[in-house]
Parts: C-alpha cells; sequence; structure tokens
C-alpha cells in the first residue's frame, strides 16, 4: 500500500478539522473553491509537478458546476486519489473556448441526482 503524500494533521489542516488547528482567533471558513484549490496545491507541491493556478481551479469548478452539479464538500472529502481524478479530470476535459466539460468526462464528486438524469 502505498504512503499517503499528506499526514492526518496535514489533511485535517487542508480539510478544516478544528481539533488539528492550532490556538488562535477564530478565522472566518474559508470558501469550499479555496479549501479544494490549497490542498490540490499540498498535494502536488510534493511531485515537484507544475500546478494550476488558483484561477483555474475556481474557474473550472464553477463551470464544470454549471455542465454536471458537483457535490464539492464531497470531493474535497475523497481520498488522494478520486479527489486528483476529478480535480486533474476536470482541468484536462474543460473546453476553454466554449467553458463546457467534455461529456466523456464525468467527475465522481458528481451528484446522484445528475448521475440518475444522465
Amino acid at each position: 500500500m502505498k504512503k499517503p503524500i499528506l499526514s492526518e494533521s496535514q489533511r485535517a489542516q487542508v480539510l478544516g478539522d478544528s481539533t488539528h488547528q492550532t490556538a488562535g482567533p477564530a478565522k472566518k471558513t474559508e470558501p469550499i473553491e479555496i479549501r479544494i484549490f490549497k490542498r490540490y496545491k499540498t498535494l502536488f507541491r510534493s511531485t515537484g509537478t507544475q500546478i494550476a493556478s488558483q484561477l483555474d481551479i475556481s474557474l473550472t469548478l464553477h463551470y464544470s458546476g454549471q455542465c454536471v452539479p458537483l457535490d464539492l464538500e464531497r470531493l474535497l472529502a475523497f481520498d488522494e486519489f478520486n479527489f486528483l481524478h476529478d480535480v486533474c479530470g476536470m482541468l484536462h476535459h474543460m473546453d476553454r473556448r466554449t467553458c463546457e466539460l467534455d461529456p466523456a468526462f464525468l467527475p465522481r464528486c458528481a451528484r446522484q441526482a445528475a448521475l440518475a438524469a444522465g
């Protein structure tokens, strides 16, 4: 079995688990797109691979969600493999000219209603 890229405390920090945060002033909860980007960046930083920008991730999530309703909380909670499958898949299969997701790719975080309708 492969060793996870993130330790449990790093994973908890990215996912916003308050039990692993240090004491200090309470911060407002960050938007889900920002938390997804931070997890994506943390996973890719350790590989040395070029990463997409925060803007790329936010726009891709927005326009993918226009094509297929997404459960972003579920995406954020995925294990590393499924998380990267969906984020990298959406980045790869998004047509930047039309802002549409290639219908051949269905993110695993698609809402169940979208799966039943498709």
